[in-house]
């Protein structure tokens, strides 16, 4: 006990119930302070980061589904009922010539805005037509939250622990570095496992209405061996029976993945910055908090 200040009373109020204990002059301890730089990722922390990973994952691409859906749409031109739909919706149709009719419907199908066709879809199909894929979107979106937020952080600690005795950044940007290194490592994993959900998703939004996975799958395949059974020499009959998971051959596996290499391309750069960007903002806002000179709730992880 030091004289000079008042003795330590042992009925003090705790400011929250998230406090073990409270000093008047150091102020509180959590109940479960956060440890900085912690190394140890056991299997349950490693559920949470994989559960909040795919569960913002999935949220996200469903909501932006339709806009996809719309983009794809309009890229491949091959919904003609759609096309013509969103074409006779659009201002610029009345043209003092009509013999030039054909000319100015490819024109304006090149041009037609994401409104338009977004309109155009929900007057003809009805609004659950806006999330076609959604089946195989929620499949790639799980395996994308989940391997790419844990792993990113697996190793990002796995690496802190290698490359630095500390276990720590050890400044000058060594976190930052670190963090980017793990980030675009687990992001080729999670683009390799992802691949194949990928390439059946983008497939998927190509046809003209709704279609199951496994016809989506089935008519994918189907494509493939035909082919290879055109540049092969052999004569080989026209695969027609549908393919299902039981009956894929080694050749099927690797058409699976076939849509790596652009996944990595596009996921890479936004899988880096994503996580770089996440790690300031978390950092700024822990270093405001801290800076706080009234007693404030403490945060729980």
């Amino acid at each position: 006990t030091i004289l000079s200040l008042p003795a330590p009373s042992n009925s003090i109020m705790l400011p929250s119930q998230r406090y073990r204990a409270f000093d008047n002059i150091f102020g509180g301890i959590g109940a479960k302070p956060v440890i900085k730089g912690a190394q140890a990722l056991n299997s349950d922390e490693y559920a949470r980061i994989a559960l909040s990973g795919a569960v913002c994952t999935v949220i996200v691409r469903t909501a932006l589904n339709p806009l996809e859906l719309v983009k794809t749409k309009i890229q491949l031109q091959n919904d003609e009922q759609l096309i013509q739909m969103a074409t006779k919706t659009t201002p610029s149709q009345n043209f003092e010539s009509q013999e030039s009719t054909s000319e100015t419907d490819k024109k304006n199908t090149t041009s037609l805005s994401t409104a338009d066709m977004i309109k155009s879809l929900i007057a003809l199909r009805g609004p659950f037509a806006l999330f076609q894929s959604a089946d195989i979107t929620f499949l790639a979106s799980l395996v994308f939250g989940s391997f790419g937020f844990g792993a990113t952080e697996l190793f990002r600690r796995s690496f802190s622990m290698i490359f630095f005795s500390d276990g720590g950044g050890g400044g000058l940007g060594g976190g930052e570095i670190i963090l980017l290194l793990a980030a675009a490592i687990a992001c080729i994993l999670t683009s390799l496992a992802a691949a194949p959900f990928e390439l059946l998703r983008v497939r998927s939004m190509g046809y003209v209405e709704a279609i199951p996975v496994k016809t989506v799958l089935s008519d994918f395949l189907k494509e493939k061996r035909q082919k290879r059974a055109k540049k092969s020499t052999k004569d080989s009959e026209i695969e027609t029976s549908t393919i299902s998971l039981k009956n894929i051959s080694k050749d099927d596996i690797s058409a699976l993945f076939s849509g790596f290499y652009p996944i990595v391309s596009r996921e890479l750069p936004f899988a880096v910055v994503k996580f770089l960007i996440f790690d300031l903002v978390a950092s700024f806002t822990l270093a405001a908090i801290n800076a706080q000179p009234v007693i404030i709730e403490p945060i729980q992880v």
